[in-house]
């Protein structure tokens, strides 16, 4: 009996130990840091108990397979994290990463949840984590997400409030890759320059040619819209761009023998004694901004500068002082000899007025800048309780002028200086003292409308075009200084009701104008995008309409987070779309409105990207030229302010589209009278066609100008 019993106690004991054992194995484990601090320690299970602090503290938890995440917030003298907590209300976000192999991917992300500048909550993800989904367990809140990953761009996206949400897979865009060959003309021969700088934006060298003259960087910063290869005795190329791929090839890009421009400076007695910084600008083709080649100074006493290894081209040298209107630009054509420039810089005083009809405009700012030559130097001056601004000044010549109200009303105030340079100089701005205002508001409850958004659209009656955001007040009511004569595109759309469009034409005699916005319920359509592989799409720029200036869309649309895009739409009617996927391709999409508001989102299937298609430009001779290329897309035509958004690289004679989808095209090139609108047909001559699908597709198309 007594073996018995041992035996009994014992298989207890084992059990017991067993059931322990399971249960620790049950326990998740994960790591527990806190984000004002590098302090970290492994934990198991869901509750555990952490030294007191005398301040409140982020943490961030995060599983030992990486796959589960949770944050929050312990406040000051807290001892103990209960992620089961039922106290502290959690929404559940899941998605995965995915990458570019061509970027090195898998590899180490890191994942980080913003609400404020004091709330966000990083937790990094090891490469074994790639492509598979994690769930983050996070305080209610409205949230920005961000993914980052080397080689790759950020990812950033507002998260919709739905909970649980369910992104999916996110994928990382790669980081755009240039690659060129940089090569030198010997006689009649091609040869390679080797050791050549690939220069950045800010100066940086982003690399170097190697033996055969080829080069390959990586741009981590896209906000940079061109390159500069220089090489010691050659005179530096700008290559520059507006759209990048993921891979981009410049092909040979030639270097010429370089020239020294030398700057000879006069400038008076109290300006001899300080440093003036001098910026080497070169004007690009199709650029309104000017290419950055060299930085230099004039020191106290110094009158001489000198610019080694110049290319031939048209160049500005911006002279700059320390107050704001101690600017000068001087432009200089250098060829192919070294050129001695000599430059007087002769200070003078402007005296400038801002007036409303006949009163002064008492709070504002004027922003000026030289008229003809592009984006080169801005100044923002105050303007006094008296209307005046001013100061002394060194830019000579013609002047543009925008004025930004301080008072809430819409509208650019847009003049041109007389000729500058006497002293004092005197700039009299002087506008219409007329309003466009009225109020935007619900029709049904006659409420102030949720949500607006006011877009103006001007263009005067001497075709000068300006584009502006209105600002509405809580009452719904708006102001729009209405100080030149022409067309006012007002278009306006707020949360829940029917966006609407008014033209309002205003000639000399026209006084102020009421318009009031009474805005219509309608229908919510809900669309979602997918690829053909049934991959959904996220991202993308969707395009409604078209503008008077024929050039630019009425409407701009976005998905949110989810990739839901939601419009309100009238029942029964039939709206068209123009979808274009980030990743590239695009699809016309029409849609009506169904039944209900909580109608499903509707599906819409975009053609994956298939080919390229380069345009060759020529005139009636055959000569590359410029033109503005029109097409229809199988049979449908694609309004101009839609084509021209398609992913492309132009180049003089050359336009070349990216990542188009399979298909039938039909293609015009043409120039515009002036500056009037594109016509939304097609021209009256014949177009030339030409099929996309895997692969390249090269046509030859004559521009003509429109009747």
């Amino acid at each position: 009996k007594g073996d018995a019993v041992r035996l009994q106690r014992t298989i207890l004991v084992v059990a017991i130990m067993c059931a322990s054992s399971v249960a620790a194995q049950e326990q998740p484990k994960g790591t527990l840091c806190f984000s004002q601090s590098s302090e970290c320690r492994p934990t198991t299970g869901m509750q555990f108990e952490v030294a007191p602090a005398d301040a409140l503290r982020r943490w961030v938890w995060n599983s030992e397979d990486h796959r589960t995440l949770f944050a929050g917030e312990l406040s000051a003298g807290a001892t103990t994290i209960d992620l089961e907590s039922k106290e502290t209300p959690r929404r559940t976000i899941a998605l995965a990463f995915r990458g570019q192999v061509t970027r090195g991917w898998p590899a180490d992300a890191t994942l980080t949840i913003y609400e404020s500048r004091e709330k966000e909550w990083k937790w990094e993800l090891p490469a074994e984590v790639a492509g598979r989904e994690v769930k983050i367990h996070v305080p209610v809140a409205n949230y920005v997400i961000f993914g980052d990953a080397p080689r790759h761009l950020r990812m950033a996206r507002r998260l919709p409030s739905e909970n649980p949400l369910a992104l999916g897979t996110v994928e990382l865009q790669p980081i755009p890759s240039l690659r060129g060959r940089v090569v030198r003309l010997d006689e009649e021969r091609v040869v390679a320059v080797n050791g050549a700088q690939i220069l950045l934006g800010d100066g940086k060298a982003g690399g170097a040619t190697n033996e055969q003259g080829e080069f390959r960087i990586e741009l981590s910063d896209t906000r940079l819209k061109e390159i500069v290869i220089a090489a010691p005795g050659f005179g530096s190329r700008v290559v520059t761009f507006e759209r990048l791929e993921a891979e981009n090839d410049f092909g040979e890009i030639r270097l010429e023998t370089g020239v020294t421009l030398t700057l000879q400076v006069e400038r008076p007695k109290e300006l001899r004694d300080k440093t003036v910084v001098v910026r080497l600008l070169r004007e690009e083709e199709k650029r309104y901004e000017h290419a950055r080649v060299a930085t230099g100074e004039l020191a106290a006493g110094d009158e001489e500068l000198r610019f080694p290894d110049l290319a031939p081209g048209k160049y500005y040298a911006l002279f700059e002082g320390f107050d704001p209107l101690e600017r000068m630009l001087s432009e200089i054509e250098v060829g192919k000899e070294n050129l001695v420039k000599e430059i007087e810089i002769r200070p003078f005083r402007l005296q400038g007025r801002v007036l409303i009809g006949e009163e002064p405009l008492r709070k504002g700012e004027v922003e000026m800048m030289p008229a003809a030559a592009g984006e080169t130097w801005r100044a923002r001056l105050p303007i006094e309780d008296d209307g005046r601004f001013g100061g002394v000044m060194w830019q000579r010549g013609v002047l543009g002028g925008f004025v930004h109200q301080k008072e809430n009303v819409g509208g650019i105030l847009i003049d041109e200086s007389p000729e500058l340079g006497s002293d004092p100089s005197v700039w009299t701005m002087s506008f219409k003292d007329r309003l466009i205002h009225g109020r935007i508001f619900d029709a049904e409850s006659g409420k102030a409308a949720e949500g607006v958004q006011f877009a103006l659209k001007t263009i005067s009656t001497d075709n000068k075009r300006g584009s502006s955001q209105v600002s509405v007040t809580p009452d719904g009511e708006y102001r729009i200084r209405a100080w030149q004569d022409g067309a006012y595109d007002l278009i306006v759309s707020a949360r829940d009701l029917l966006p609407e469009t008014k033209t309002i034409e205003l000639s000399e005699v026209d006084g102020s104008r009421k318009v009031d916005f009474a805005l219509e319920q309608g229908l919510n359509v809900k669309l979602e995008f997918f690829w053909s592989t049934g991959v959904k799409i996220l991202l993308s720029n969707i395009f409604e309409g078209v503008a008077r200036d024929g050039h630019n869309p009425e409407r701009i649309h976005r998905q949110d987070a989810g990739g839901i895009l939601t419009l309100r739409v009238r029942p029964g009617e039939t709206r068209a779309l123009y979808v274009l996927p980030t990743e590239g391709s695009f699809l016309p999409v029409r849609i009506t409105a169904g039944r209900s508001s909580d109608d499903e989102p509707q599906r819409v299937e975009i053609p994956a990207p298939a080919g390229k298609l380069r345009v060759r430009l020529k005139d009636r001779d055959g000569n590359p030229t410029q033109g503005l290329v029109l097409m229809r897309y199988n049979g449908e035509w694609i309004p101009y302010p839609v084509s021209a958004r398609l992913r492309n690289n132009a180049s003089p004679g050359m336009i070349e589209y990216t990542a188009l989808p399979a298909g039938a095209y039909e293609l015009w090139a043409v120039i515009p009278r002036g500056r009037e609108a594109i016509a939304n047909m097609p021209p009256s001559h014949p177009p030339v066609r030409a099929g996309v699908a895997a692969g390249e597709t090269e046509v030859e198309v004559t521009v003509l100008a429109l009747p």
